[in-house]
């Protein structure tokens, strides 16, 4: 339903930068529609790709004839705002100590051998497996992603944002 609704507000959009009379402005219309789009359904409202056309999108709108600095003031409070959200739930949410690494629909065989397995959990159709935080979240998905490739239907592991720093 979500997807619905997104994209005829992409259609909408697309439609409006015809009322536009600067090339510009449609060009910039455009691929803000369409970056935030990509953003929101794949990453949500936090993730760099919506922030980014959020941030074009309400820079257009706010800038008038004649052009002043002071008319991007309330949209780029509204995106360091986002911002610092973003930044705040990341480190709030984050678990330095374990990785869960959550399977979906595992197949009988999948061998976990290579892992250092503090505890597993099955539910339904998943399998959630406990591992110690202290390997690099890359190296982790990108070895689960060798292991498990036609083993499950999919996974995602708990992210540690301080395992980039």
């Amino acid at each position: 339903m979500f997807e619905k609704f997104v994209s005829k507000e992409y259609i909408a959009g697309i439609i409006s930068v015809a009322n536009e009379k600067r090339l510009l402005y449609q060009i910039l219309i455009a691929f803000a529609l369409t970056v935030s789009m990509i953003g929101v359904l794949d990453g949500g409202l936090f993730s760099t790709p919506a922030l980014i056309g959020l941030a074009t999108l309400l820079g257009i709108y706010s800038i008038k004839k004649p052009f002043r600095a002071k008319d991007l003031l309330k949209p780029s409070l509204i995106i360091i705002i986002l911002i610092l959200l973003r930044v705040s739930l990341e480190i709030m949410g984050t678990s330095t100590e374990v990785h869960e690494i959550t399977i979906i629909n595992p197949s009988d065989n999948i061998d976990l051998q290579g892992y250092d397995v503090l505890n597993v959990q099955q539910m339904d159709n998943k399998t959630v497996v406990t591992v110690p935080g202290n390997t690099n979240d890359k190296v982790l998905l990108m070895k689960l992603s060798k292991d498990l490739k036609g083993k499950s239907s999919g996974f995602f592991i708990s992210w540690n944002i301080y395992s980039f720093v």
